[in-house]
């Protein structure tokens, strides 16, 4: 259950009162915005001086780099990029599956399928990268084509994603027909050849 939601101005004492609240009553608390290494981006350090212990602070993984995840006794803390985009993927990728073992379930991971690939990818040397793609259900199995847009502080580009394609750390390119990762955010959103427009070709070099 979701206790409250509150919105902090960047102000480290506001900040690590709302901070000390939610971390005295919650189960886990999850913040997103004032992660990185702006003079204002308070939340870590506001975290670390309420008695908060990191297990990581930074993650491998493009749009998603400033994610952090602590506990201070029983309480677990995430901290998540403040653009949008990076957000939702860290939501997905992190929070997501430590609120399914909050639960107590089984499978906390999210679905990840091999898929096949229409248009390019090119992965970022030292990260994962995560790219927002449609997915589509054909006669010969699933492909999955990334949108055109992957800027993190944009929200319709994951408004309109069926999940992400998850490519490891270098310097490879993806093109048409090779075999991809695929993260399912929403089955919702699976395609199929009746229900959309036709495939074009995509790059996401510049992302």
């Amino acid at each position: 259950m979701v206790r409250e939601v509150v919105t902090i101005a960047d102000d480290r004492a506001r900040l690590t009162d709302a901070l000390e609240r939610a971390l005295d009553a919650s189960d886990l608390v999850v913040t997103t915005g004032g992660a990185s290494m702006g003079e204002r981006d308070y939340v870590k350090a506001a975290a670390a001086a309420l008695g908060v212990t990191f297990a990581f602070e930074r993650v491998a993984l493009r749009p998603a780099k400033p994610t952090a995840f602590g506990k201070r006794g029983a309480t677990a803390l995430a901290v998540l990029p403040g653009n949008p985009a990076a957000a939702f993927v860290a939501l997905h990728e992190f929070v997501g599956p430590a609120v399914r073992a909050l639960c107590g379930c089984a499978e906390v991971l999210p679905p990840r399928l091999g898929v096949t690939l229409k248009g390019s990818i090119h992965s970022k040397p030292g990260r994962h990268f995560a790219a927002f793609a449609e997915l589509l259900a054909t006669d010969k199995g699933l492909v999955a084509r990334p949108l055109g847009n992957q800027c993190s502080s944009l929200t319709r580009t994951a408004a309109e994603a069926c999940g992400f394609i998850v490519v490891p750390p270098g310097a490879a390119t993806y093109e048409d027909g090779a075999r991809v990762d695929f993260d399912v955010v929403d089955w919702t959103k699976l395609q199929t050849a009746a229900s959309r427009r036709p495939l074009e070709m995509v790059s996401s070099r510049d992302t």
